[in-house]
Formats: C-alpha cells, structure tokens, sequence
C-alpha cells in the first residue's frame, strides 16, 4: 500500500486536507472553519452521514477536529502520548467549558496509531478515553495516519490536490491520459517537458565558438554507460553516495519511461 508523506505537510495544509477529506466522506453539507477563534473546530455538520459505514450511518451534531505533530521532531512515542493528551483535553472542552452538544466526534492526525494489544494508542482510546465521555458523546473516533492514508486512495481527487505527497504514478497517469481527460497541469507539464527535450537534445556548439547550419545531437557527442550494481548492498551504496533519494529514483525513472512513451 503506498505511503503518504503527510508529515512534511505543515499544520496548516493538514487542517486543510482534513477538511477536503470531511466533505468527501460526510458530504458537502459540513461547515467547515478557517483561520480564527473557532473553539478549535476543523468542521461542523448536523444530520445523518453515511459514515462509518452504509449500515451503520451516525446522526445528530457533528464536531470535526485536526492535531498536527511534528514527529520528526517529537518521534512518533511522544507523539502518540501528544494525541492521547489532545483527545481527552478536546473531549473536556466540549463537554465541560464550551458545553456543546456533540453526538459524533472525529480527531483527524498526522501520527500512525499504534495496535499493541493494551498497550497500544487505538486500546488505549477504546479502553480509557472512550468510556469516560461515553454519556456525553455517543460516538468518538480517531482517524490516525493510516486512515488518512486509506481514504486517499479511495478519494483521488483529494489525493491529487494535494501534490506534496502524490504519488508519481498519479501525475504520470495523468500525463499519459492528458488527451482524453483535459487537465490542464498534465497538459502544461507535458508541453514544458516536450519544449525542454526538443531544446536540449542538441549539443550547443555556438557555446563554444563553434557554428553550424546542421544541429548536432547529443547522442552524437556524449555516449551514457550502462552501470548495474552486482548487489542491493552495492545499489544502497550507490544511492548513498550521490544522495539519491528512492522517490527521486522512481522519478528518474518514470520521467525516462514518459519520454519514451512520447517519441517513440
């Protein structure tokens, strides 16, 4: 299953896909907040939702809410232990100091929660904070980094919107299939990477004092060897040493796929 790198988001733009996320699974009818003193919430809706699933569909007040942990920073313990924290001092603030009527409460983060049996953030939600709010609020849930991860791949179009993390196989689909769905980003990356092929495959011999009427191309000039690593271990090295990150490797390579697929 793929990975997001919703961590390098920032706080700001997380609030913002948790928003996009809501209208996707709850509906168009959620109010969703800006910047502000918005009592800390991310959305508001009222009335029936076909969530959490067809059969089991909540009704009554809605409070939508996001916590962003820099877990780079905190590592992913810490964090955890945060959003512990964060969902009981929420709880109590509807509960308790803004008296709210709540009937469905969702906490959207950026952290992956943990499964340990009694021990782990989801047991611990369930087993301690659950309970203790349970009169107050009759449905809470907690959707953690790989919730988040599922529901992008069930809600593309929010997955796209979102290019800090897509995924390379999203923009090279859309680049393949440009012609047929119209979109106007994979049109105007397709032009620019057609312009700058058709530009650079020729070697600048005015550069160096040198003109001539028929252009040379560079495969004429320079000539690529083929390496291949004799192990991972080598591979792993190789990336090591030239600080090739593996999504820069998939994009390399996607690139020369794409490239391929255009001139030939």
């Amino acid at each position: 299953m793929p990975k997001y790198d919703i961590n390098n988001i920032g706080e700001k733009e997380f609030e913002r896909l948790i928003q996009a996320l809501i209208k996707e699974i709850i509906g168009l009818g959620t109010i969703t907040f800006g910047e502000g003193p918005d009592g800390g919430r991310e959305a508001t809706f009222f009335g029936k939702a076909g969530y959490p699933s067809k059969e089991e569909q909540w009704d009554g007040e809605w409070i939508f809410q996001a916590k962003f942990h820099d877990i780079n920073r905190i590592g992913p313990e810490n964090a955890r232990k945060q959003i512990i924290t964060d969902l009981e001092n929420e709880l109590e603030k509807i509960t308790d100091k803004y008296k709210r009527k709540c009937d469905n409460y969702i906490l959207a983060t950026n952290v992956p929660l943990s499964s340990i049996h009694e021990l782990g953030t989801h047991d611990k939600i369930s087993n301690e904070i659950i309970p203790r709010f349970k009169d107050k609020v009759l449905h809470i849930h907690v959707w953690g980094y790989d919730e988040i991860c599922r529901f992008l791949e069930i809600f593309p179009k929010v997955r796209i919107a979102y290019l800090q993390f897509i995924t390379p196989g999203d923009l090279i689909a859309e680049l393949m299939n440009c012609r047929s769905c119209k979109n106007y980003l994979a049109e105007a990356i397709q032009l620019y990477v057609r312009t700058s092929y058709d530009r650079e495959i020729y070697a600048k011999l005015n550069q160096a004092g040198e003109v001539a009427e028929k252009q040379v191309p560079l495969q004429k000039v320079f000539i690529d060897l083929n390496v291949k690593p004799r192990s991972e271990k080598d591979l792993a090295m190789f990336r090591e040493f030239n600080h090739v990150s593996k999504m820069q490797y998939i994009l390399l390579m996607t690139k020369k796929k794409f490239l391929q697929h255009i001139y030939h």
